[in-house]
């Protein structure tokens, strides 16, 4: 059984993203395997049987994410590459990073996220809760936060916010 089919027998399900997921591993392909995540949940709450009586809630928390230096504020926060523990492991040291190309990646897995998102409303009733109390100079994560919310209310995705 995987671990899909069980986490989809859940009522309450919650998704959360840690602070240091940032710093550990590549955030473009992290927000990728995001997408992933949920396809996988919501294929295995439909063939669920139980998904025919009682329909979960799963809270996808994305914390301060728009707050992350990497790849949105890279202009407005100064960072420090050895606090960047994946660009080591994944041997990014010897090869300039291009912020733009993970930045343009990143705003596409979000999209796709949320329409993936809004496509499992039907069965489940999900919300995405993110930081929003963004600093003025921090205009990149800003930008990606509103082009997010936009694409939830688009796909009917309930965006909550936190402080």
């Amino acid at each position: 059984m995987t671990i899909w089919t069980v986490a989809a027998r859940f009522r309450n399900i919650t998704i959360s993203l840690p602070e240091e997921i940032f710093r550990l591993r590549n955030p473009t392909v992290f927000t990728r395997q995001l997408v992933e995540v949920v396809c996988l949940l919501s294929t295995a709450q439909e063939a669920s049987v139980d998904h025919l009586t009682t329909a979960s809630t799963v809270n996808i928390d994305f914390g301060t994410m728009f707050h992350q230096p990497l790849p949105f504020n890279t202009a407005s926060q100064a960072y420090d590459r050895t606090d960047l523990d994946w660009m080591y492991a994944n041997n990014y040291n010897t090869t300039e990073l291009d912020f733009e190309q993970m930045e343009l990646e990143r705003v596409q897995n979000l999209k796709k996220l949320a329409v993936a998102v809004g496509m499992d409303n039907s069965r489940s009733k999900w919300t995405i809760i993110a930081a929003t109390d963004i600093d003025e100079e921090d205009g990149g994560g800003a930008n990606a936060l509103v082009d997010f919310q936009v694409n939830c209310e688009r796909n009917a995705v309930v965006f909550t916010h936190n402080s």
